[in-house]
């Protein structure tokens, strides 16, 4: 989760736009690039390790978790199939699930 937050921290458009309107900058490329290539897979991993852990968690955790999945479907369904506006933000408290 550091890795993908390091990236979004670099390159991700601010407020989820500026990039709408430059679709071709090296910015948006990189950004483009980096979700499909390092974000996305990484995504992929902490599910399989959450969901293989899931007995172990809360039922806040659990419902944390459920946003978390719908927040990784949106990202996909962006970056690798064009369909825009159905991810939700990322939510909060996954930053602090296994604290």
């Amino acid at each position: 989760m550091a890795e993908n937050k390091a990236i979004w921290d670099k390159f991700a458009p601010e407020h989820g736009s500026d990039f709408e309107y430059d679709p071709e900058s090296e910015a948006a490329k990189a950004w483009g690039q980096r979700m499909r290539s390092v974000i996305l897979p990484n995504h992929y991993r902490i599910q399989a390790i959450i969901h293989t852990n899931l007995r172990l968690a809360t039922e806040d955790e659990r419902r944390t978790f459920a946003e978390y999945l719908e927040h990784v479907r949106g990202l996909s369904e962006r970056h690798v199939c064009g369909v825009s506006g159905r991810a939700i933000r990322f939510p909060a408290a996954m930053e602090s699930i296994f604290s």
